[in-house]
This record gives C-alpha cells, sequence and structure tokens, in this order.
C-alpha cells in the first residue's frame, strides 16, 4: 500500500492506470490479465496497469464469484443471472471527486467526517483532504492526502485511512 500512496503523491493528473493500481490493491481483479497463464489474473510488469483499459476484459469486485460479462465483439453485457454490481471497469477515483467519496462510504463506513480544502501553491493549486473516525476511546483518528487534484488527495487518504483500519 506504500508503495500505491506514493505513486498517488506523484501524481499530476487522473490516471486510469492508477485507478487499476488502486482497484487491484483494494482486492479487484481484472481477468484481461489471465491470458499469461497467471491463475491470480496477476499483471506481469507495472506497465500492464497502465495499458489495462485497451486489453480488453472486465473487472470484479472482492466478493464477487463472476466477471461482467463480455460478448465476442468487447461489448459489455450482464450474463443471464449476473447481479448488479459487476463492473467492467473501476471508478474513475482519480478523476472524479464523486467516484472517491463514495469509495469512503463504501470502503470506510467508521470514517464519516472528510473535509476537502484547497490553496495556491506557487505554481499550481494543491488540495488537501483530511478524513477522520472515532477510535474505541472516543478520540478522533485522521489520515489525510495532499494533491494537485482533490480527487487524488482523497485516494491518498483513503489509502492510508485502509492502512490504519
Amino acid at each position: 500500500m506504500k508503495d500505491l500512496i506514493e505513486r498517488l503523491e506523484k501524481l499530476t493528473e487522473p490516471s486510469r492506470g492508477m485507478d487499476g493500481r488502486i482497484a487491484w490493491a483494494l482486492g479487484w481483479r481484472f481477468n484481461g490479465f489471465i491470458w499469461d497463464g497467471d491463475p491470480e489474473g496477476g499483471p506481469d510488469t507495472e506497465a500492464d496497469f497502465d495499458d489495462w483499459p485497451n486489453i480488453g476484459g472486465s473487472w470484479k469486485k472482492p466478493g464477487d464469484d463472476k466477471f461482467f460479462g463480455d460478448n465476442s465483439l468487447g461489448k459489455q453485457e450482464l450474463r443471464e443471472g449476473e447481479a448488479e454490481g459487476r463492473w467492467d471497469h473501476p471508478p474513475e477515483w482519480t478523476g472524479s471527486i464523486d467516484a472517491a467519496a463514495a469509495l469512503v462510504a463504501s470502503l470506510l463506513p467508521e470514517w464519516t467526517a472528510w473535509e476537502i480544502k484547497s490553496r495556491r501553491a506557487m505554481t499550481h493549486f494543491v488540495a488537501e483532504v483530511e478524513i477522520s473516525r472515532l477510535d474505541d476511546n472516543n478520540q478522533e483518528v485522521y489520515a489525510n492526502g495532499s494533491s494537485s487534484t482533490p480527487a487524488i488527495a482523497l485516494c491518498i487518504a483513503i489509502l492510508r485511512a485502509k492502512e490504519q483500519s
């Protein structure tokens, strides 16, 4: 998780490759990586994450037993009997504050408070995010993130909070 947080801290704009890395770290699996014979469907190289949107294939969330269906033309469709909640791609967490905020609610429901601040740095705006929860002693515990966009800053804070949970 630490390596992923460090990569996010260097990110200056949204990245679908980084969204894939976040998904993988949170237990999502991608059937496009299975073609290389790896039964876990894991990427062989870091470049695999950057290429996943172009590979074809689909993702499944932790707890799902099936991947979102692909037909032979590469179009996404739900197969009969598949439940809602299958994803052809992870949400754009690094590009959408709404998607990142939804991740807080689904992944860290006990982290109920968060705020976004922005400040002007020398050459760009910096977004700072702080999320918090109450511990067993009713004391607030914080996790924070800082980046050039609020969504990326929130992703950093989420992963730091996940490490603490």
